[in-house]
């Protein structure tokens, strides 16, 4: 488990310190996680705002995200969130959407 969070904080504090561009950044990525967010930024701006699209940050961290998950998924580690109920709260609808 805490290894798990210590490879997601290892790759956050990369993208944090990236200097030649993205590619280092997408190496360390899982290629599914990637895959899946950028089909996922691609519906929601379909659906909901076109500037998705361009959104870098979006990008990183959905993929940061969808990484952990990927890799906590896989290893058959699942977790609560304990904020799932506020989220769907206030963001009913992208949650909805997504």
């Amino acid at each position: 488990y805490m290894t798990l969070h210590l490879l997601g904080a290892r790759i956050r504090y990369d993208r944090v310190h990236i200097k030649d561009g993205v590619e280092p950044f997408f190496r360390e990525i899982d290629e599914e996680a990637l895959r899946v967010t950028r089909l996922l930024i691609e519906y929601m701006s379909n659906h909901m705002d076109d500037r998705l699209l361009n959104d870098q940050e979006l990008l990183f961290g959905l993929t940061i995200h969808l990484h952990s998950t990927l890799n906590r998924l896989r290893n058959g580690l699942a977790i609560t969130n304990p904020m799932l109920w506020e989220i769907k709260r206030m963001y009913r609808y992208a949650f909805e959407m997504v």
